[in-house]
């Protein structure tokens, strides 16, 4: 996710293109929710881990304890963890969507302004 960030501060995106209202919503959602994935799957998978009474290491260093071992609850995070995991592959799907229908159909160049080095 910080490689993300800086990645973004780096190439921030282009201006939206003209475009209808549902549009431009749907694009922000969809960008909104990916972000909140990329953050939410690694917290819920350090708090799985905590709940099962495992501590957690991240290069070297282990990470403080956020919640106490309970094997109730780790489950439901567990549930949680693997929802999150199989609602990337739909919102990315939705995305990629969102991109040939931009390229192929309505033919705006949307593809290469996603790009980096074509800014």
């Amino acid at each position: 996710m910080l490689v993300r960030i800086a990645a973004r501060i780096r190439y921030p995106a282009p201006p939206a293109l003209p475009a209808p209202r549902w549009q431009t919503g749907s694009a922000h959602l969809v960008h909104g929710v990916l972000y909140l994935l990329m953050l939410a799957i690694p917290v819920t998978g350090v708090l799985f881990y905590q709940a099962g009474g495992r501590e957690v290491s991240f290069f070297g260093m282990v990470l403080p304890t956020l919640i106490a071992p309970n094997p109730d609850l780790k489950q439901n995070i567990r549930e949680f963890h693997e929802l999150m995991g199989n609602a990337v592959y739909v919102v990315v799907g939705i995305h990629i969507l969102g991109v040939l229908y931009h390229q192929f159909i309505q033919k705006d160049g949307t593809l290469l302004r996603m790009l980096p080095w074509k800014k």
